[in-house]
């Protein structure tokens, strides 16, 4: 039997996890993607039927287009696709038709970029109005015209602010927050700077640390919005037009690879790392003047229940599903599912691989590093599997949802396939 105190403990938990999604950047249009992982940057796609199973051939290929090399994932907007890829005289700002591929303008934005982990880009553009926002490799924010790729701006964030360009390349994706674009730096005092959106001039700065991997967020935290960054060394709360710090948490990883979002669930923020670091859920709540943060629950170490890698967590219901890595970048990955009030695995699939999801009429939507896309059921009781097919090579970038029309990129191409019932 429980106390009262518990009782109360047990109602503010479950009144702070109620509300799943963020009301983040919203306002685009139905069939938009036009940020790193859609339109809230959860990896959440409204709106869209998906089938009950997948052809065992998989999904009909409308298109295919080649591609240079690169990480950078897919934005789409306005019946265009855009990303960055890297030949040996340069990283590329790229757009093509959504309707059959073909290539509408390529606009090279800086030099080739070079790392041991692999060459390339590695952020995902932003699309703001006739605007296309990319970072490269090195840490310069571009900003193009979406209808013919013409440069409007260009600011070198990392080298004005005398900042370090992450170890394996810059990849933080822009945020865009009205008139203002959001981006790590990696600066002393410049951790993240505010870049107007006009004129790329630095509007404001915060923080100290390494930038890490991750891209910042929009949420609506305490009836304020708030930039929510996950940096190389600890998350931070921004506000989005001062620039100010609201709050921050230490989240030190080994080699600074914070590289998963933080993940809003009401008032909680879930933040979550590999190299065997673990997860935490933060309740952020407003006192008399401040902002403060508490753990709800923490899981470190070897036996966490969630260890993302690079890959985003989906909250449904009141339930994280994650693709959980063992060790330092391993090859074992395992997906699971985990109580978001008390951090309690509620069951694991695995060696299901390294995977990336996204969230559609209720299934998880998942693309593999081996190229198979997969559909699956899930819920607290466990996992059901509706398809696979192997349809791409080698991937890290999470599927790209637009109406019933996947978006895959592998090494070489993109991939349109058909999902209609």
């Amino acid at each position: 039997m429980f106390d009262t105190k518990t009782r109360v403990i047990q109602l503010t938990l479950l009144a702070i996890f109620a509300v799943g999604a963020p009301t983040a950047c919203l306002g685009q249009a139905t069939g938009e993607w036009s940020q790193f992982l859609g339109p809230n940057r959860n990896g959440v796609a409204a709106s869209v039927e998906l089938p009950n199973q997948l052809p065992p051939n998989g999904p009909t290929r409308l298109w295919s287009a080649a591609i240079g090399t690169g990480m950078s994932g897919i934005a789409v907007s306005g019946g265009s696709v855009y990303t960055l890829d890297q030949d040996e005289n340069g990283q590329y700002a790229v757009a093509l038709s959504l309707a059959n591929g073909k290539e509408v303008w390529r606009q090279r934005i800086a030099a080739a970029y070079k790392n041991s982990q692999g060459d390339g880009p590695r952020s995902t553009p932003t699309v703001s109005g006739n605007q296309v926002l990319v970072f490269t490799g090195q840490g310069e924010l571009v900003s193009l015209d979406a209808k013919i790729g013409k440069p409007l701006w260009q600011t070198d964030v990392v080298a004005q602010l005398g900042g370090t360009v992450s170890d394996y390349g810059m990849s933080c994706s822009p945020l865009v927050v009205g008139e203002v674009v959001v981006v790590h730096a990696g600066a002393p005092d410049a951790a993240v700077v505010g870049v107007s959106l006009d004129q790329g001039s630095i509007m404001w700065k915060t923080g100290s640390g390494p930038a890490g991997y991750s891209s910042p967020c929009l949420f609506q935290i305490g009836r304020q919005s708030q930039v929510v960054a996950l940096i190389g060394n600890q998350v931070l709360g921004i506000d989005p037009t001062s620039g100010d710090r609201l709050w921050s948490y230490e989240f030190a990883t080994d080699y600074n690879c914070n590289t998963a979002n933080p993940v809003q669930v009401g008032d909680g923020v879930l933040i979550s790392a590999g190299e065997d670091h673990g997860s935490a859920m933060l309740r952020i709540s407003k006192g008399n003047s401040d902002f403060q943060v508490k753990p709800i629950w923490e899981s470190f170490g070897v036996k966490s229940c969630l260890r993302s890698e690079w890959q985003t967590p989906i909250v449904i219901d009141g339930v994280i599903f994650g693709f959980d890595n063992v060790g330092g970048a391993g090859p074992v990955t395992h997906l699971v599912a985990v109580d978001a009030t008390s951090g309690k695995q509620l069951w694991r699939e695995s060696r299901f691989g390294k995977s990336n999801a996204i969230l559609a009429d209720g299934k998880l939507l998942m693309s593999s590093m081996t190229g198979d896309l997969v559909l699956g059921s899930v819920n607290r009781a466990g996992y059901t599997e509706l398809g696979r097919a192997n349809v791409a090579g080698k991937t890290r970038q999470a599927p790209v949802l637009v109406g019933t029309q996947v978006l895959l990129r592998d090494d070489q191409s993109i991939l349109c396939l058909d999902l209609s019932k």
